[in-house]
């Protein structure tokens, strides 16, 4: 199991520069809905991914 976990952990997207490219490489699928969720229990998080988004959209 802890293997898995690993595996999970560095597949995680952790910087912004990440993020952006999580997103673009499923938008160039043609995935129009994706979730994405905070890894800790701020809200600020949800606010930096919103804005992190916004950015990416223009």
């Amino acid at each position: 199991m802890a293997l898995e976990v690993e595996k999970i952990i560095q597949s995680a997207s952790s910087t912004p520069e990440a993020v952006k490219a999580t997103i673009k490489g499923f938008s160039d699928k043609g995935v129009d809905e994706l979730c994405l969720w905070p890894c800790l229990a701020d809200l600020d998080q949800v606010d930096r991914l919103a804005d992190l988004v916004a950015s990416s959209a223009s």
